[in-house]
């Protein structure tokens, strides 16, 4: 939950307070037109409005109007969209721990509600229960047990409902409702009155209501970020506070649109922090769309990244790090350095071995290449083979010396 900064302006006045001015009376009582001019003025639009539509009748009926036909699928669709909106904001909730970036989750609410929809017509015509009616009550059905957004005013007067159950939750994390009983949804006293101090707290009119729109509920915790005002700027409607991340350390890197294959969600990467501390971490997201590069030579995606431990970066707000992404991982290979590989004349490359006081070349067939190291694979020969790189360091064209097995052959590979 987030509290919208208030804006304040020298002749700005608080609408609980007010002002005595000298020479000024008390307020004259309004005159009796005065009272009923804008309702009659309703009332004559919406006499206007009746008289037009029984003129127009009178010529051609209503209910033949293409606009009156078109209008009921378009009521129709908005009352399946936002069923289906609220079915999969509300999945979202309960199966993301740490829910995405707004535009994400709007999309994946969407999909996800209508897939509910889509497994609810599966279900129910299993029972034999298809019918015009189903179309308007399994939507209904959606909607009334879907997440519903902030839509109100809070305060003593406010019913029951899961958004004071909220509140109220938010409150006591803050540390403003005290005690330890469970909550309800139902709006008290002690409510009032811790809505009271966090007001307080943040320097804005104490009066225990919270207007539509003065507070933002989230479905997760949120880190504020970089702060877009300071103290003493002039905010306009609309202008940033602050920009909003994630509760947990995250890592974004800029991955070229080309390579978008050697990517998927889960892969282990590495990073280098400032100071050249090291922490691994997995791929958690893949951007679908594709961002030019600021020279213009390119595309990119954006990778989220989690760390496997968001400690290791607990000192930094936001910093530039280093990412390796492991794309190829290859086990019980032998390595060499690229420079102990010999190029053959009929193609391909060998190393060159020790074999009592001659040497000879065994063809090998390069693998993965990774950190100036090659791999490759020797077949039935994997025991014999082994590469003296820390004691004798290998040089270009490098010999590799070769234990001989028991039948004094060398190993090839082909």
């Amino acid at each position: 939950m987030e509290p919208e900064s208030p804006q304040e302006h020298p002749s700005d006045s608080r609408p609980d307070q007010t002002k005595d001015e000298p020479g000024q009376g008390p307020p004259q009582p309004r005159r009796w037109w005065e009272r009923v001019r804008n309702p009659a003025i309703c009332v004559l639009l919406v006499a206007g409005l009746g008289l037009f539509g029984w003129v127009a009748n009178t010529h051609y009926p209503l209910h033949k109007w293409l606009f009156f036909m078109v209008a009921q699928y378009w009521l129709y669709a908005a009352f399946f969209s936002a069923a289906c909106m609220a079915t999969g904001w509300r999945a979202i909730k309960a199966l993301l721990p740490e829910p995405p970036r707004l535009g994400e989750q709007l999309t994946l609410a969407f999909a996800l509600g209508v897939l509910v929809f889509v497994l609810g017509i599966y279900l129910f015509g299993l029972i034999g229960l298809i019918g015009p009616v189903f179309f308007f009550v399994w939507p209904g059905l959606m909607l009334a047990f879907g997440a519903r957004p902030a839509w109100r005013d809070l305060g003593p007067s406010a019913t029951r409902g899961a958004d004071v159950l909220e509140l109220k939750q938010n409150l006591r994390v803050l540390g403003f409702l005290k005690g330890k009983t469970a909550l309800t949804s139902k709006w008290d006293a002690a409510t009032t009155k811790a809505v009271k101090a966090w007001q307080q707290r943040l320097h804005v009119p104490a009066t225990g209501t919270l207007a539509l729109g003065s507070v933002v509920f989230r479905p997760g915790p949120l880190r504020v970020g970089a702060l877009a005002a300071a103290v003493g700027d002039l905010l306009a409607p609309g202008a940033p506070l602050y920009d909003t991340t994630a509760a947990s350390q995250q890592v974004s890197a800029e991955l070229k649109a080309d390579l978008r294959h050697l990517a998927r969600v889960g892969d282990p990467v590495s990073l280098l922090l400032p100071g050249g501390a090291t922490a691994t971490g997995r791929i958690s997201a893949i951007g679908t769309i594709a961002h030019a590069t600021p020279d213009g030579s390119g595309s990119t995606v954006t990778l989220s990244i989690t760390l496997d431990d968001p400690s290791a970066a607990a000192a930094y707000a936001q910093a530039t790090v280093s990412v390796e992404i492991t794309t190829t991982v290859a086990s019980d290979v032998l390595t060499v350095p690229v420079t102990a590989l010999v190029a053959t004349s009929g193609g391909g490359y060998a190393v060159e071995v020790v074999r009592g006081a001659t040497t000879d070349f065994v063809r090998v067939q390069p693998g993965v290449f990774a950190n100036g190291d090659v791999a490759y694979i020797v077949g039935p020969y994997e025991e014999l083979l082994r590469v003296l790189r820390d004691d004798q360091g290998l040089q270009p064209a490098a010999v590799v010396e070769l234990p001989h097995d028991e039948s004094g052959a060398v190993p090839t590979v082909g």
